[in-house]
C-alpha cells in the first residue's frame, strides 16, 4: 500500500504467497462511495493490483476466489487477476464456472 493512503476505509482480509511474482500478497477490501473493490498489495514492489467486487458477491465469496486453488501448470498470473488479465474484466467474477 502507499504510504500516504488512507487505509481507515480498508479491511485486510488475508495474505498468501503469489507463486506467480514470487513474493507475499496481502488482500484489502475497500469500501467506497462507487461500491467496493479488492486491492492487492505485493511486498517485492510491484504495483498495487485494484478490482471491482460485484454488489451481489459477499466476502466470502470474494476469499474462495482468492484462495482458489490453481492447478500447478505454471499459471501466468494469480486467480484474483484472471479476471482482469485474461479476460478483461473491471470486476471479479468466477471465470471457472458458468456465465454470471
Amino acid at each position: 500500500m502507499q504510504a500516504n493512503q488512507d487505509v481507515s476505509n480498508q479491511k485486510l482480509v488475508g495474505s498468501m504467497p503469489c507463486k506467480q511474482y514470487l513474493t507475499e500478497a496481502k488482500f484489502y477490501i475497500r469500501t467506497r462511495s462507487e461500491g467496493r473493490e479488492l486491492r492487492v498489495a505485493y511486498d517485492n514492489g510491484r504495483p498495487e493490483f485494484a478490482t471491482e467486487i460485484r454488489d451481489s458477491w459477499t466476502e466470502q465469496d470474494v476469499l474462495d476466489l482468492i484462495f482458489r486453488p490453481m492447478e500447478d501448470r505454471g499459471h501466468r498470473y494469480p486467480a484474483w487477476e484472471v479476471p482482469a488479465r485474461v479476460y478483461g474484466s473491471w470486476s471479479l467474477f468466477r471465470w471457472w464456472a458458468e456465465p454470471e
